[in-house]
């Protein structure tokens, strides 16, 4: 069931990134287009740096 939920997450993510770069594409002028891509990236990374953590701190929490 956990090998599927992935799959399913993968197919997703798979069809969300094209989508993201092709409406920053549209909405932002060449000149700006860099700053734009730049920024969406960095977001990215950010979450996937703090993402772990934020999981074990939720996953540390005691909930009776």
């Amino acid at each position: 069931m956990l090998i599927g939920a992935r799959v399913a997450q993968g197919l997703g993510a798979s069809l969300l990134a094209p989508q993201l770069l092709l409406t920053i594409t549209q909405i932002f002028p060449p000149q700006r287009r860099g700053m734009a891509l730049g920024i969406s990236s960095a977001i990215g990374g950010l979450a996937l740096l703090v993402g772990p953590f934020a999981g074990g701190a939720l996953a540390g929490l005691r909930r009776c």
